[in-house]
């Protein structure tokens, strides 16, 4: 704690008998233990959470949160999501200075209420209420308490409790009353605390106390955050949102919900019908589904829409032709329309895009955030995204590939795999030449041709303006000291679409030198750079997600008058987790240096991260082996 803080804080102390206090949030009252790793202390959180009669869902919350610095500075607003089937029934707010004496409150005329329009949304009939109760003289306590009403639900709210590192809670609470009538299941994720139970008015009561609960200082990598987190879910048979009620007894009846949400909504002006027939005339059907996505990227864009039920309707499929945009249910609704037309079935799906989640397949619940299109083909099943206008043609790609997607069919509604991408797929062939000089500079070419994933990097580069794919090489090169002279990208959309690139540079000092030696690192094209340094036991699985093969093969010329000094031993490495492994060879003036590093995907035990990060840590003490060549006597 700095001087000025220690001051202000006895200066605080020595006049707290003449003003009226709140003793629990004194931060004298904080536990020592508590503090450790922490930059907030959660003093009291108490949840309550009433499923009423109809889907009703009243949710109370009183938070008292004591902010170090800075750091958790955004835990002093406060914001909350309403829409014309949801209200904030109230909200107040106090703040608290580091003695427990209110200095604050925050009144209604400064709670802002504006249109919710988050990033990438340009329609929304959601709104917002937000508060800023910031005080700036650290440390000090927010004390906050509000009431929602939801009229309906497609799942019930989630509870956490911590929900991110370095905050802790001295105490923190949840009691759910089940009012309704319903059957509700609970699921525990990192807890073991049963719910003390008792029957209630019209229900009955579960509740979870925690106390004293450590902060948590870092997340485990190769493992989703969500999942290091302890949570209770909760699970429900029936739902109703925005009026719409349906069944999540399987996921073949919530499916069935999703469906019937778009029934009557794929309707098409003739004109577009008849030049959609003419587009596909004699053509297989797969040849048919390329014509009309491809026709589709040409002739509309996304444009995020939040309007009518809960963002969960798509607009009707004439409408988008007539605006020319849409969102992801939009644009996946018009193809699939536009598919029908001319005899292709296809799949309304939903799936998750982003990184990927663990999927909960046994308990049924919205774990969907993005819609693509299933098209079977007879075995061969093509996915189409909807909302890129260049993304080639069936490649869904590190966004939606290899995940559970939810196939929205009105009767035969099921869980199914995305494409997954295997190490082969996801190929890097690299070759590179180097024409070293005696003064340590050099001029550099980089020939790399990628499929699958991997091609990604590349596409992205085909978008950018030659300024920003310079901008771009210089961050990621690890060539040293580079001075880009060109740069070529060329792009195969083929269903396991392929990018090529020529990189022309000169580059200075690439090796160090030192008398008459210059000492080379021969592989200054892939390098490896993540290596898990945590010595920490690991207690989660951790995920490798992302299969490739990256081939490398780098040519140096030696600069005339010197010779090979010393070269690397070569070297192999072999595990569950991929294998590794360089050559070096000397041929006709010049050092050849092949890399060759293969990577599995798997899902594996805590157990295994020390071998994990031994094959790290050889790849990466391996690619920084060095030559050494030495001048010739004269």
């Amino acid at each position: 704690m700095k001087k000025t803080q220690i001051f202000i804080l006895l200066l605080l102390v020595s006049f707290s008998s003449f003003s009226k206090e709140k003793p629990a949030y004194n931060v004298i009252n904080i536990p020592e233990e508590l503090k450790a790793n922490a930059d907030a202390v959660i003093r009291e959180k108490q949840i309550t959470l009433e499923v009423l009669p109809n889907f009703k869902i009243r949710r109370k919350e009183h938070l008292a949160v004591t902010i170090f610095n800075d750091r958790a500075e955004d835990l002093s607003s406060w914001s909350e999501v309403y829409d014309k089937y949801s209200r904030v029934d109230f909200v107040k707010c106090r703040i608290y200075n580091a003695m427990g004496k209110q200095v604050k409150t925050v009144k209604q005329k400064d709670i802002q209420d504006y249109s919710y329009i988050p990033n990438s949304t340009v329609f929304s009939d959601n709104r917002v209420k937000f508060l800023k109760a910031d005080y700036g003289i650290y440390p000090y306590t927010i004390e906050l308490d509000y009431q929602t009403t939801d009229n309906g639900f497609l799942d019930l709210p989630e509870w956490y409790l911590l929900d991110r590192r370095r905050l802790a809670a001295q105490r923190t609470s949840l009691e759910l009353l089940n009012k309704g009538g319903l059957e509700i299941e609970y699921k525990l994720i990192n807890l073991s605390k049963e719910p003390e139970k008792k029957a209630i008015e019209g229900g009955e009561s579960w509740k979870w106390n925690f106390e004293s609960v450590p902060a948590i200082d870092e997340f485990e990598d190769f493992f989703p955050i969500h999942e290091q987190l302890g949570i209770i879910k909760f699970f429900t048979k029936e739902f109703s949102y925005c009026g719409f009620k349906g069944s999540k007894e399987s996921w073949k009846d919530f499916a069935r919900w999703k469906h019937d949400l778009q029934e009557g909504r794929k309707g098409i002006p003739e004109e577009l019908k008849t030049e959609i027939r003419k587009l596909t005339e004699g053509k297989s059907q797969l040849e048919k589904t390329r014509t009309v996505y491809e026709w589709m990227q040409k002739n509309s864009r996304y444009v995020n829409i939040s309007l009518g039920i809960g963002g969960f309707q798509a607009m009707k499929a004439g409408d988008v032709y007539v605006k020319g945009y849409g969102d992801c249910k939009a644009l996946t609704n018009f193809t699939q329309a536009l598919l029908k037309e001319v005899g292709v079935k296809s799949i309304y799906s939903n799936v998750y895009g982003g990184r990927r989640q663990i999927f909960d397949t046994e308990n049924v619940s919205q774990q969907f955030n993005h819609i693509i299109l299933c098209v079977p083909n007879q075995g061969d099943t093509v996915w189409l995204e909807c909302t890129d206008q260049t993304n080639p043609f069936g490649y869904l790609g590190n966004f939606t590939g290899d995940r559970y997607a939810l196939l929205c069919e009105r009767d035969n509604g099921r869980l199914v795999r995305t494409t997954s991408y295997s190490a082969s797929d996801n190929l890097q062939r690299q070759y590179t030449e180097v024409e070293l000089r005696e003064d340590g500079n050099a001029s550099v070419t980089i020939r790399k041709r990628s499929t699958g994933i991997q091609f990604e990097q590349g596409d992205a580069m085909s978008r950018k303006s030659y300024e920003d794919q310079k901008k771009r090489l210089y961050k990621v090169l690890d060539v040293p000291n580079p001075t880009i002279e060109s740069y070529e990208v060329k792009i195969d959309k083929s269903r396991i679409p392929v990018a090529e690139e020529v990189i022309k540079m000169e580059a200075k000092k690439v090796v160090s030198k030192s008398g008459s030696r210059l000492f080379i690192r021969p592989n200054i094209a892939n390098r490896y750079g993540k290596v898990s340094t945590s010595k920490k036991e690991r207690q989660y699985d951790f995920i490798l997600s992302f299969a490739f093969h990256d081939q490398d093969s780098i040519v140096w010329e030696i600069p005339k008058g010197y010779a090979v000094e010393s070269l690397p031993k070569d070297k192999v490495v072999s595990s569950k987790f991929g294998t590794y492994s360089t050559k070096v060879k000397v041929e006709d003036g010049r050092i050849i240096y092949l890399r060759d590093h293969l990577s599995r995907k798997g899902h594996f035990a805590p157990e295994l991260f020390g071998a994990f990060t031994k094959f790290q840590q050889q790849i990466y003490k391996n690619d920084k082996k060095r030559i050494v060549l030495k001048k010739n006597k004269t």
